[in-house]
């Protein structure tokens, strides 16, 4: 009895101490319940695999990706409200522009064909305002319209440089904000407001080039269509024919060409580069018939505008064909608009 008391207290003595205190395994809570380490790349392949479900809520994300995630939020938010004002800043900058430009023509025919050249700016502004804060700057229209409101932005702050008398910050500062603004929200519509898009911006620029040939040269679906489409070939050409203008001045007067003249030829040629493109906008409209959405209505009106102010220039002395085309797109365009209106109120 006595040799099995000491065998006895012998194995106790050798006995692993972790059989008796058995501590809590380092994934086990306090109350017994399981907790698994999730890597990074597990969360979002799991992520996917629950339906609506925040992950922060089923224990599942990293103290310390909350942060991150929240950080990203206020990045975003904080680029999508600079753009979006922006664009207002720019939108009512060419508005005080318009009004300078109308007050300096003074009461005459040709008056609305010179303030009209600030006045679109304003108008392609004020749309992408609204693009910008409805998350569709990703759509090809508003990229096609901010690449062009750039491209005007940047041909008009060349032609100060060329004209002393314009370089007044009344003509300088919008085309500046609106240049660089149009910059971020084309860049904005590639690659998102996160800017995690994998899109590249030079392919995108190339695809829109070919899809805006296309559609200008292309066949029309129908007699809106065509009509939109006549009127951007005419602009376009009447473009091509003041970027000839402004060649031969340059190359034939040498260095006594007058910087006056060559500033006023690239303000007009960039106002007759957005006539067209709001036409073949228009155009692309027709053609998938969406042109009762707000944005081409304001496009059409604005384009009304711009063909009326057009036709009273080009028909001050006499009634030429040229004059009677715009006031033919004007009065389409013009038709369009209310007709678009209509049929929305209808619905």
């Amino acid at each position: 009895m006595m040799l099995t008391m000491k065998l006895f207290y012998l194995s106790l003595l050798l006995a692993p101490t972790h059989a008796f205190h058995n501590p809590t395994p380092r994934n086990v809570n306090h109350v017994g319940v399981y907790q698994t380490k999730v890597s990074r790349p597990s969360l979002l392949a799991s992520k996917k695999q629950v339906d609506g479900l925040p992950l922060v809520s089923l224990g599942m994300v990293n103290d310390d990706a909350v942060p991150q995630d929240e950080m990203m939020a206020k990045k975003v938010k904080g680029r999508k409200a600079r753009v979006v004002n922006g664009y207002k800043i720019a939108s009512i900058s060419f508005l005080g522009l318009t009004m300078v430009m109308m007050k300096m023509a003074g009461i005459r025919v040709s008056a609305p064909y010179y303030s009209v050249t600030a006045a679109l700016p304003s108008g392609l502004a004020y749309i992408l305002s609204g693009a910008a804060y409805n998350n569709r700057l990703s759509s090809d229209t508003y990229k096609r319209l901010n690449v062009f409101l750039g491209k005007f932005s940047f041909i008009n702050l060349v032609a100060a440089a060329f004209a002393t008398e314009m370089r007044n910050p009344i003509w300088v500062v919008p085309c500046l904000i609106a240049m660089v603004n149009s910059i971020k929200g084309y860049g904005y519509g590639v690659l998102g407001y996160d800017k995690l898009g994998k899109d590249s911006p030079i392919q995108d620029l190339r695809s829109m080039t070919n899809a805006s040939i296309k559609q200008m040269f292309g066949l029309a679906k129908n007699f809106k269509s065509a009509a939109y489409q006549a009127a951007s070939i005419t602009t376009a050409t009447m473009k091509m024919a003041k970027l000839v203008e402004i060649v031969k001045l340059i190359t034939e007067c040498g260095d006594n060409f007058d910087r006056n003249v060559i500033a006023t030829r690239l303000v007009r040629y960039s106002k007759l580069m957005l006539i067209t493109i709001i036409s073949l906008t228009l155009k692309d409209a027709a053609d998938r018939d969406r042109l009762e959405g707000t944005t081409f209505i304001e496009l059409n009106f604005m384009n009304s505008v711009a063909f009326a102010s057009m036709a009273a220039y080009l028909s001050q002395e006499a009634i030429t064909p040229l004059g009677c085309a715009a006031g033919f797109f004007s009065l389409f365009s013009a038709y369009n608009g209310i007709a678009s209106i209509l049929k929305k109120r209808k619905n």
